[in-house]
């Protein structure tokens, strides 16, 4: 499923020298997950929590804890999941 939203995407839209990874001079819209998506067992995906969000190299959304850590302001929604997003 990563492939397919990243790289694949990318080939298929014949921009895969602009797009799909992570490599200087590429466009890349990103997120920061509180764990790794691809080591993770498959039943605590749902359970991974976004902790930032960086769209056009604007961060959208960083959660309180994470912007605290690099000495940042909280930015866009924060939302409540199993306690205060300033405990996460």
């Amino acid at each position: 499923a990563l492939k397919t939203a990243t790289i694949w995407g990318a080939h298929y839209l014949a921009k895969e020298d602009d797009l799909g990874s992570l490599e200087v001079d590429k466009w890349a819209d990103f997120i920061v997950l509180d764990r790794d998506y691809l080591t993770v067992p498959e039943s605590d995906i749902e359970d991974i929590r976004v902790l930032m969000t960086v769209v056009g190299g604007k961060v959208v959304h960083l959660v309180p804890s994470l912007a605290q850590e690099n000495d940042m302001e909280p930015t866009g929604a924060q939302v409540e999941l199993q306690g205060p997003a300033a405990a996460w």
